[in-house]
C-alpha cells in the first residue's frame, strides 16, 4: 500500500514512518515535504501524492501521527465490506485510507481538505472507534502546535489557510470536554475565532454580483 505522508520533516516524521511499517503491509512510503502557500494548500499536497500513488490502497498520513492496527483494521474492512465506500478513516483527517483509483476518479482531496467529508457524503466513512495516537505531548504543546496551523493563513475556495464548521466546532469542544481533553477543547475554540476573520472572504466568493 503506498501511504502519502505530508511533511516538514519534524522530530515525530521518524515514528510516523516506523508504525506505517509495522501496521500496513508492505507499506511505500511517499514523503511529500513542499510548503504550503498561497498557491499550495495541504489538500494540493496531498492529491501530489495520490498522483504518485499505484497502490490498490492508498493510506493519507500525518507526520506526527501513530497508526494501530485496529485503527487499519478496522478501516480496512470498512473499504471491503461495501463498493460504494471510497476513504475511510477516523476521528481525524491525519489518517485516512481510500481507494485509490476510485478516489482519482473524484478529483482527490478539494482544496480545503477539511471539507472531504462535503465532497463525498456517504462515499466517505468515518470511523468512531478508529483511533490514532497523536505524537504531541499533551498540554501546551498541543496548543502551541494548534496556534502554529492556524497562523498558516486563511482559507476559502480561492485563499490559502484553513476553517473549520463553527456547529461542529461548538460540537467537537463539548466532546473533548467529555473525554477529559480540555487542551483540545481549548484548541477548537481558535477554529471557531479564526472563522470570524475568515468570514468576510467566504461571503465576498458567495456574493452573487462578484464577477
Amino acid at each position: 500500500m503506498d501511504v502519502v505522508v505530508v511533511t516538514l520533516c519534524r522530530e515525530s516524521l521518524a515514528k510516523a514512518i516506523q508504525s506505517a511499517h509495522e501496521v500496513i503491509p508492505e507499506a511505500n512510503i511517499i514523503l511529500i515535504t513542499d510548503k504550503i502557500r498561497a498557491d499550495l494548500t495541504l489538500g494540493m499536497l496531498r492529491n501530489k501524492g495520490l498522483a504518485m500513488a499505484r497502490s490498490e490502497y492508498t493510506c493519507f498520513l500525518d507526520d506526527d501521527i501513530v497508526l494501530s492496527k485496529d485503527w487499519y483494521d478496522k478501516c480496512m474492512k470498512a473499504l471491503q465490506n461495501k463498493s460504494t465506500i471510497v476513504v475511510a478513516g477516523g476521528d481525524t483527517l491525519g489518517c485516512i485510507i481510500c481507494k485509490t483509483k476510485q478516489f482519482k476518479e473524484v478529483g482527490g482531496f478539494p482544496k480545503m481538505d477539511s471539507f472531504l467529508e462535503d465532497k463525498l457524503g456517504d462515499r466517505f466513512v468515518i470511523l468512531s472507534d478508529a483511533i490514532c495516537e497523536h505524537e504531541i505531548p499533551r498540554g501546551i504543546p498541543v496548543i502551541q502546535h494548534m496556534l502554529y496551523g492556524l497562523m498558516l493563513n486563511f482559507q476559502t475556495e480561492s485563499k490559502v489557510g484553513v476553517y473549520h464548521n463553527p456547529r461542529k466546532s461548538v460540537k467537537q469542544i463539548f466532546s473533548f470536554l467529555k473525554e477529559g481533553s480540555p487542551d483540545y477543547a481549548f484548541c477548537e475554540l481558535f477554529w471557531i475565532v479564526k472563522t470570524l476573520f475568515v468570514l468576510p472572504f467566504i461571503l465576498g466568493e458567495k456574493d452573487p454580483n462578484k464577477k
